[in-house]
């Protein structure tokens, strides 16, 4: 090696760190996970199918009504999730998403 040129030195490896996700991205999770709680607790009573069956219909009702705690917790966090995200244009129901011509940016992985 000629002694003109210096030594090159690599730089150090860094590890990238892993992004945190959002609180309204957990929250969204959290809420479908009380959705799909609730979706197979139900079809799990009542898998035999029979919707002509008086007694099949019951048995139906009741299963949705007896678990009706999880999709009302899923609606709870959905709310939460919503409050949670700084940009309320993202929203489907929020009127700025109309007078917007520019492409809606999702603060988080749920919008």
């Amino acid at each position: 090696m000629p002694a003109s040129e210096a030594p090159t030195v690599d730089p150090p490896l860094v590890e990238p760190r892993p992004s945190k996700p959002s609180v309204a991205a957990l929250l969204m999770a959290a809420a479908l996970g009380c959705f799909v709680i609730h979706v197979t607790t139900v079809l799990s009573d009542v898998v035999p199918v029979q919707p002509l069956e008086p007694q099949w219909q019951r048995l139906f009702v009741g299963s949705v009504l007896n678990n009706v705690g999880f999709p009302l917790i899923g609606l709870v966090l959905i709310h939460l999730a919503r409050s949670c995200c700084r940009s309320s244009r993202i929203w489907p129901g929020s009127r700025k998403a109309f007078s917007i011509s520019l492409p809606p940016q999702p603060c988080c992985w749920c919008c």
